[in-house]
């Protein structure tokens, strides 16, 4: 005990992350910042997992990189017909392919331009869609606002379509699929702080909450522990019934000192992240405090609070 470091903090969120930063246990820097855009971060995963990406991730390329590569572009800078560009949309995503921004924050398609099918994405480029025509031909990106965000220099991605993939019908009314994320710290995941994306629920007795916590340990194992330390992520999955996963999304903390996910308001999870932190820092969070957050009850007033008063359920 006398060799741990000590950490006083005060057991809520706030507090606590300002703890963490403050004593570098959680990374902040421009590499994280970099993460934000989706485009950089899948290219810093291919460049180093151990095997291949696509067994987690969905297969991505950038707008631009995918019409370059196609040559899809004309010498007069016009679009090439819309069947040869098809068919190669169809030969690099034969599962579908959707199209979203790189570095909009809220992938849930209320912001920005998603298109969730390969015809989808074919109209818009037989319609000369502006903000796609400007990505393709513009000298200068058309999101300026976000230009010092654009990592990989990249507006669109065009990414696999998960359920196309999973073997499931583009148009479906049935849900076969949970959405799950799991909070993981440098090389491990977080283990009892997994929950339903929109449920808002922790995961019980549910054997996709196994198969989610088990896929995530596997890919982060096929990483390096190099690349991976000091990262404190907040995976969101895609759970089939039949049994297929992909990563959707992988929030980090885009280079603030802050959350890397919502989910960090809840006791339960500021406890699980502060075991596997002392654990494997060799820190102590001190006093009545440092007891609080290790049985879950940190930001106890705040959390109870806001479920039950302000009835965010």
């Amino acid at each position: 005990m006398k060799n741990l470091k000590p950490i006083s903090c005060r057991p809520v969120r706030n507090d606590w992350l300002k703890a963490l930063y403050t004593h570098n246990l959680v990374e902040v820097s421009e590499r994280t910042g970099l993460f934000t855009d989706k485009l950089y971060l899948y290219k810093a995963l291919s460049a180093n997992i151990k095997s291949g990406l696509h067994l987690y991730h969905p297969h991505t390329m950038g707008l631009r990189e995918f019409f370059n590569k196609h040559a899809l572009l004309t010498a007069e800078q016009e679009l090439a017909p819309l069947e040869k560009i098809e068919i190669a949309l169809r030969s690099e995503f034969p599962t579908e392919a959707v199209l979203k921004p790189t570095t909009v924050i809220n992938t849930g398609g209320e912001k920005g331009l998603y298109l969730f099918s390969t015809n989808a994405i074919l109209k818009a480029l037989h319609s000369k869609q502006p903000e796609l025509m400007q990505t393709l031909f513009a000298t200068k990106p058309h999101y300026a606002e976000l230009i010092d965000k654009v990592a990989s220099g990249e507006e669109f991605l065009l990414q696999e379509n998960i359920g196309t993939l999973a073997g499931y019908p583009l148009i479906e009314k049935a849900k076969h699929y949970e959405e799950i994320r799991i909070h993981t710290y440098e090389d491990d995941v977080i283990k009892g702080a997994s929950f339903s994306r929109w449920s808002m629920n922790e995961i019980k007795n549910s054997q996709k909450f196994y198969w989610a916590q088990d896929f995530v340990q596997d890919f982060l194992n096929q990483l390096p522990k190099e690349f991976l330390a000091g990262q404190a992520w907040g995976l969101d999955l895609l759970v089939f019934d039949n049994g297929t996963i992909r990563i959707l999304e992988i929030n980090t903390n885009r280079g603030v000192p802050g959350q890397w996910t919502g989910f960090l308001s809840r006791p339960q999870l500021m406890g699980a992240y502060t075991r596997i932190i002392e654990k494997k820092k060799n820190v102590r969070f001190r006093g009545l405090s440092g007891i609080l957050l290790r049985h879950d009850l940190g930001n106890i007033t705040k959390h109870l609070k806001k479920k039950y008063i302000e009835g965010i359920r």
